[in-house]
């Protein structure tokens, strides 16, 4: 299927931007997943009684953006979001209340030596108008792969404490 650079935008906007994965999605990712031999970094705030080795992390949504750049990764566990979502997917299985399960998230960034299937979104934003913000992030995107803890450091730095995960992909 071939799209219009307008379209490409309006897809890649609602993807990168907004997580939002539709059939064009798919179609505009369809040839672009390669082998990833790279260090990928994930950051995101996570339930601290998970991070253990042996914890499998699945993906979300049928997607996972990871950053050739660290510090990208650092910048985004930083930003607080925590998904409400998953806070009330926790409170359900675990049986604590919303405030215990929401202030029981850490600040983590993942690490992995590349990926065996892997698309290249930031080449595919650089050009685009109005995504190419996008660009500096140097976002690799994953679909349907799952990862598996294996390591755990906990570091500090200026923004403070943080667990270091290295994980592996994990074979659906």
């Amino acid at each position: 299927m071939s799209f219009t650079e307008k379209e490409r935008i309006e897809i890649l906007d609602k993807f990168v931007g907004g997580r939002e994965i539709t059939e064009d999605t798919l179609a505009l990712y369809k040839d672009k997943f390669e082998k990833i031999e790279e260090t990928l970094y994930r950051g995101m705030p996570f339930y601290k009684e998970y991070i253990k080795p042996g914890t499998l992390i699945q993906e979300w949504y049928g997607a996972t953006h990871w950053s050739l750049d660290f510090n990208v990764a650092r910048g985004i566990y930083s930003d607080n979001y925590i998904n409400e979502l998953y806070v009330e997917e926790l409170v359900d299985k675990l049986n604590l209340s919303y405030d215990d399960t929401y202030n029981s998230f850490v600040p983590m960034v993942m690490r992995i030596k590349g990926f065996s299937r892997g698309a290249r979104t930031y080449e595919m934003v650089k050009d685009l108008e109005f995504v190419s913000r996008f660009y500096k992030e140097m976002e690799v995107t994953t679909m349907n792969i799952d990862t598996i803890i294996t390591n755990v450091e906990i570091k500090n730095d200026e923004k403070g404490t943080y667990y270091l995960v290295d994980v592996e992909e994990v074979p659906r």
